[in-house]
């Protein structure tokens, strides 16, 4: 895996995800609503080089294909089964 995107990272499951995924030293492209919710989540992961924040509505195509264009795997939490 070269790239992946979290939708929702700083949910629940979502941060979850972006965390070993950032642990691993993967690059990460943290995706969710509120940039002040993102940018405390980057704090608390120490700013990682290969975490990158993105702002978006994941209900919205545009914003989602718009920040996963680097991903080659995208995480989705939120959608169940």
């Amino acid at each position: 895996m070269e790239k992946a995107i979290v939708i929702g990272a700083t949910g629940g499951t979502g941060a979850a995800v972006t965390e070993e995924l950032v642990n691993r030293g993967i690059p990460v492209i943290a995706f969710g609503r509120s940039l002040a919710k993102l940018e405390q989540f980057g704090a608390r992961l120490g700013h990682p080089a290969h975490l990158t924040l993105a702002v978006g509505d994941a209900f919205l195509a545009d914003d989602v294909a718009a920040a996963a264009v680097d991903a080659d795997v995208l995480f989705d939490p939120s959608r169940q089964l």
